[in-house]
C-alpha cells in the first residue's frame, strides 16, 4: 500500500504519474527522471518494479533543480480527464 501525504491530494483525488508521464510533464527524459530519483533530487513511491510520482514530488524536484514551477494547467487537464 502506498501512503500518500495529505498535501498531495488535489480536490479529493490522488494523481499518480508513471515515469514516462512524469518525465513528459516536467520536460525531461526518462533517463534524467531516474537519475534525479537515484541522486535524491526527486522522491517517488515504489510501485511494482518501478516508481510513481505525485504532482508535489515533481514540483519539488523542479524547484530543487532551480527551475520554474510546473504549468498548473497540464495537471488540471489530467485531473478533469480522470487521469
Amino acid at each position: 500500500m502506498i501512503k500518500i501525504p495529505a498535501g498531495d491530494i488535489v480536490e479529493g483525488h490522488v494523481v499518480l504519474y508513471g515515469p514516462t508521464e512524469a518525465a513528459y510533464h516536467i520536460g525531461v527524459d526518462c533517463v534524467t527522471l531516474n537519475r534525479w530519483r537515484r541522486d535524491g533530487w526527486l522522491q517517488g513511491f515504489p510501485f511494482g518494479r518501478g516508481y510513481v510520482y505525485t504532482h508535489r514530488q515533481l514540483q519539488d524536484a523542479l524547484v530543487a533543480r532551480g527551475r520554474d514551477r510546473i504549468d498548473a494547467h497540464v495537471f488540471e487537464e489530467d485531473i478533469s480527464r480522470g487521469r
